[in-house]
């Protein structure tokens, strides 16, 4: 009976360590892609009862581990693989853009009757639906920078959320299903293009053409605001090596190192 319970235990634990595995390797991906491993939000397993699959709070991201077990058992590793990287660079956009008041749990207060609510509801929402919208853009980039295209799988992934939470698909005062599912459809060939010109940049940058690639860079980061340490990085080590390239030796040996590059910079290349 003992070993029959052992048994038992494991078996029930294997699904968890694959989620747990696959949710740590997508977490560290997207991280390094955009140089942000040293000042990453901690990552921590739900408690209690779960009514979605991922929320951002206090410098925590939170996930269901229960929802990857059901993904990870139902569904093919490139589709499980895309939803993980779609959930957790969603929220880390949340934490990086500092979103409050985004996670469903707090759309509670739509199940009331106070007129208050009522009113407050098409602002609120519109609030929300610009805040999701940022967050799937810079998720989407985040994962795209990462090698995982997660917006390909937004679709299929929010109607998973909704069914498997049994959500309703209108909330007052949140973006519709309808909604959400429009706003990635309509992010991914912005997603696209600024990680294909990011791409682009870093190979111009490696064949010493820096001013191209500086071009490049300023304007994703002047047009779409999208300022990931990893593109200042790369911003900052074009700029450096195009002035190390017009200046002699003499100078750059008085230089204090380590040489500060002003934010300006970015913006004006000055």
């Amino acid at each position: 009976i003992r070993s029959f319970t052992v048994i038992t235990l494991l078996t029930a634990t294997i699904p968890s360590l694959k989620a747990q595995s696959k949710i740590d390797i997508v977490w560290n991906d997207i991280n390094r892609a955009i140089g942000t491993s040293y000042l990453k939000p901690n990552l921590e397993v739900m408690s209690g009862k779960p009514n979605g699959p991922a929320f951002f709070r206090n410098g925590i991201v939170y996930y269901d581990s229960i929802f990857i077990n059901h993904l990870i058992e139902n569904h093919d590793s490139e589709f499980v693989e895309l939803s993980i990287a779609y959930l957790l660079s969603h929220e880390l956009g949340h934490f990086n853009l500092r979103h409050t008041d985004t996670h469903l749990k707090s759309m509670a207060y739509a199940k009331t009757n106070s007129k208050s609510v009522v009113i407050s509801g098409q602002s609120r929402k519109e609030d929300l639906l610009f805040k999701e919208s940022e967050a799937d853009l810079y998720g989407g980039l985040y994962s795209a920078q990462a090698g995982y295209y997660a917006l390909d799988a937004a679709e299929d992934f929010l109607i998973e959320v909704y069914d498997y939470y049994q959500l309703p698909k209108e909330l007052p005062g949140y973006p519709s299903l309808y909604d959400r599912i429009k706003m990635s459809e309509n992010l991914k060939p912005v997603v696209w293009n600024i990680n294909e010109s990011y791409q682009i940049a870093v190979a111009l940058a490696y064949l010493g053409e820096h001013n191209a690639s500086q071009n490049i860079l300023k304007s994703i980061i002047r047009e779409t605001d999208f300022k990931t340490t990893e593109i200042l990085h790369m911003l900052s080590y074009s700029i450096f090596l195009s002035t190390v390239a017009e200046v002699d030796d003499y100078i750059i040996s008085n230089w204090q190192w380590p040489v500060k590059i002003s934010f300006e910079a970015y913006k004006t290349g000055r």
